[in-house]
């Protein structure tokens, strides 16, 4: 019988970065060690088939003779089929036909709708993902979720917001699944803030 395809979320990952291991306090001694563990990390919860939406900052080669062939050996390492939501140090891989070409899609905002009959209308949870937390997004006031990523884990989590840094600072160095983002959301007590109104009266 064949696995279920799975979805994921991750940001952040900022491939061949040389700082981001001082800029973040990332627990590796050399790049190439973070490189390597990100990808083991990848592979060893997101299957082939699966769906990965990558929420900005896939890569930022630094000290590479190639570092755009470099960034295109990781994607190649890669499992899944990924979408990525372009980051602030996503400019370089917009230039690069090859690796921009490996990326299923890409754009500046993404949204999609699981099937969930335990979503809060019983059939579908639509997700607003972009690069930077909002305060309000499409669907905010209908249980949609943002998901995000950009702050390292800086970022105050609100409560009364469906929203959530899904960036690997946040997750352990790997993708977190649909299951475990919905775990995360259920604990929260959603009350909306909407230009219409007070908090908690969007419409």
């Amino acid at each position: 019988m064949a696995s279920q395809t799975k979805m994921w979320f991750t940001a952040d990952t900022h491939f061949g970065h040389v700082n981001i291991v001082r800029y973040c306090g990332r627990p590796f001694n050399t790049i190439e060690q973070h490189d390597r563990t990100l990808i083991d990390n990848w592979n060893a919860r997101v299957a082939p088939g699966d769906v990965v939406y990558h929420l900005g900052d896939f890569g930022l080669p630094q000290g590479f003779d190639d570092g755009y062939g470099y960034l295109c050996s990781v994607k190649a390492r890669l499992n899944g089929q990924v979408h990525l939501v372009l980051g602030n140090h996503d400019k370089l891989v917009e230039k690069v036909g090859p690796l921009f070409n490996m990326f299923v899609t890409i754009h500046n905002v993404n949204t999609c709708r699981v099937s969930d009959t335990g979503a809060s209308d019983g059939k579908r949870q639509y997700i607003f993902m972009s690069h930077y937390a909002h305060r309000t997004w499409k669907k905010s006031g209908h249980s949609s979720w943002n998901l995000y990523g950009h702050s390292h884990g800086n970022l105050a989590d609100i409560p009364y917001l469906l929203q959530m840094d899904v960036g690997v600072d946040c997750c352990g160095f790997a993708p977190i699944s649909y299951d475990e983002v919905k775990t995360f959301m259920a604990a929260k007590v959603p009350s909306p803030v909407d230009h219409h109104g007070r908090r908690g009266d969007e419409h």
